[in-house]
């Protein structure tokens, strides 16, 4: 028979076992804990750079379409003519705002992937790109295709981020 001292035994070893198995369990719910934080506060950032990014690119696309109707009858020699009106604020959109956002995907760098962060620069660049077009040949602006890339950029961000795929 199992006499006291084997009892006193198999008890110490298997609270030494539980103490070891509950160690092991605080240390994963802190790393899990930890890493749920910081998840939260990425997807934080990342709204935050979307969301700027999104605006610009509102405000890109609203100013390109009264640009396009003040052009549209103007002859060559007068396009400089009838942009005048919205200059200042293309020149706002291309210079102030294209920093804004820039400085906003490179402080919020850490908490982009290198996918996100690279998508992000494509999409910044793409918009800038079309405010460099609107002012060097705006009548070769074709609106649709623009939306479209645009519509390209955004839909590779999304599903980057709906694929479960941010992790660094």
């Amino acid at each position: 028979m199992i006499t006291i001292l084997d009892k006193a035994i198999i008890g110490f070893f298997i609270v030494i076992v539980g103490f070891w198995l509950n160690t092991k369990l605080e240390k994963f719910k802190g790393d899990r804990a930890l890493t749920n934080e910081f998840t939260k506060q990425g997807l934080v950032k990342i709204s935050e750079v979307w969301e700027s990014l999104y605006k610009w690119e509102g405000d890109v696309l609203h100013y390109s379409r009264i640009t396009l109707k003040s052009i549209y009858l103007a002859k060559d020699d007068d396009i400089a003519l009838a942009m005048e009106h919205v200059f200042p604020t293309l020149n706002t959109l291309r210079n102030e705002r294209s920093q804004e956002a820039r400085r906003l995907i490179e402080n919020n760098r850490f908490w982009l992937s290198n996918t996100l962060y690279s998508n992000f620069n494509i999409y910044h660049a793409t918009i800038l790109n079309h405010l460099a077009l609107l002012f060097e040949r705006p009548r070769s602006i074709r609106l649709e295709l623009y939306e479209h890339e645009l519509e390209l950029s955004r839909k590779v961000i999304t599903d980057y981020i709906r694929g479960a795929n941010y992790s660094k």
